[in-house]
Formats: structure tokens, C-alpha cells, sequence
């Protein structure tokens, strides 16, 4: 990991995402990001940053941390929904 958007030692409800040093290709997006000492999830891929042109930056990827999904009961409710 590059970077904690928008800052590292934020509190977790401010956390917008994570910059990471990996090329992603299309298809990737949605796919988890996880810790590899623990394999824990703490994010999906979103894809990654763009020049004024348009065209992607390789080796910076963009993902979307998981948090709010369990924060706000998300996972929960989709689950009891799909019964």
C-alpha cells in the first residue's frame, strides 16, 4: 500500500480508499484486497488513477476499503434479504 486516502491515522469513518503500488488490469475491479500475514479483506479494487488525457497511470491501482459495508449494517441487510 502506497497511501491511505485521504490520510493515514484518520478515523475510520473518513477513510475514502487505498492507493496501492500493483498494476490492475480490467476485470480486476471488485476483486478483495487483503492482508497477506492475516487474509483479512480490508478493501475491493476500483480501478486506478487517470493523466489529464484519460489514460490510466500503470502501477497505481485504487480500492475502495470495506468498512462502511459492515459498518452500516449493509452486509446484514442484504442477507436477510436475499432469504
Amino acid at each position: 500500500m502506497s497511501s491511505i486516502l485521504p490520510a493515514q491515522g484518520i478515523a475510520r469513518e473518513y477513510l475514502k480508499g487505498f492507493q496501492l503500488d500493483l498494476l490492475s488490469a480490467p476485470g480486476n475491479s471488485g476483486g478483495p484486497i487483503f492482508c497477506p500475514t492475516t487474509g483479512k479483506v480490508f478493501g475491493v479494487l476500483r480501478g486506478g488513477p487517470v493523466d489529464p488525457k484519460g489514460s490510466p497511470i500503470l502501477g497505481l491501482t485504487i480500492a475502495e476499503p470495506v468498512y462502511p459495508a459492515f459498518d452500516q449494517g449493509l452486509i446484514e441487510k442484504l442477507l436477510s434479504q436475499s432469504t
